[in-house]
């Protein structure tokens, strides 16, 4: 009796093809849980700490492009991830906010106000003011300079109702044609006048 064998089914070479270019399963992520937003409170050391209210005291890392000078008493908005919060926010400042850029940065918009309420303070070792067009209103005026140049390439207007001028040297004033008009009166006062070529 001759002994029965059981077929071989090959698939067809359409599904050997699918499965050998299956792509594989993607490979496992390490999950990243963060905690819901929360106020902290921020408190001195080495290296700025926030007491949650839980009551934990963990150190900060910030999530912002810009950081700022944290001190003792300001509130924070972080993100809790582990043992580590991210700030994201600050609501209350203890001693004034000041912001801290690491890198160059730029302000743009369509139209920019900076408004201090008691003063406004510029400090930086180079100020350059670039415009078509400048123009400021002021009750006061007060400069202090070690030194001034003004170059102007057309004509240079100056209108006020009165006018002094007190220079402790020398004064000198070169024109290459120079008219003084009094309309009702021009004088001159000194110890020694001298007209000469």
């Amino acid at each position: 009796m001759t002994p029965t064998t059981t077929p071989t089914l090959t698939p067809p070479r359409w599904q050997r093809a699918a499965a050998f270019q299956a792509p594989a399963s993607p490979p496992a992520t390490r999950s990243l849980a963060v905690a819901p937003e929360t106020v902290a409170v921020v408190v001195g050391g080495e290296e700025p700490q926030a007491v949650l209210e839980s009551g934990e005291t963990l150190p900060l890392r910030w999530a912002l492009p810009y950081h700022a000078e944290l001190v003792p008493g300001d509130v924070v908005q972080v993100l809790r991830q582990g043992p580590r919060c991210y700030v994201i926010g600050v609501l209350r400042c203890a001693r004034g906010l000041r912001l801290l850029l690491a890198d160059d940065a730029q302000l743009r918009g369509y139209r920019l106000r900076l408004r201090g309420d008691r003063g406004l303070k510029l400090s930086t070792a180079d100020l350059r003011i670039r415009a078509r067009q400048l123009s400021y209103d002021a009750t006061e005026i007060s400069e202090r300079l070690g030194g001034a140049v003004r170059r102007v390439l057309g004509r240079l207007t100056i209108r006020a109702r009165n006018a002094r001028t007190i220079v402790a040297g020398e004064h000198h004033t070169r024109a290459k044609q120079r008219r003084g008009v009094g309309a009702e009166s021009h004088r001159l006062d000194g110890g020694l006048v001298q007209f000469g070529q």
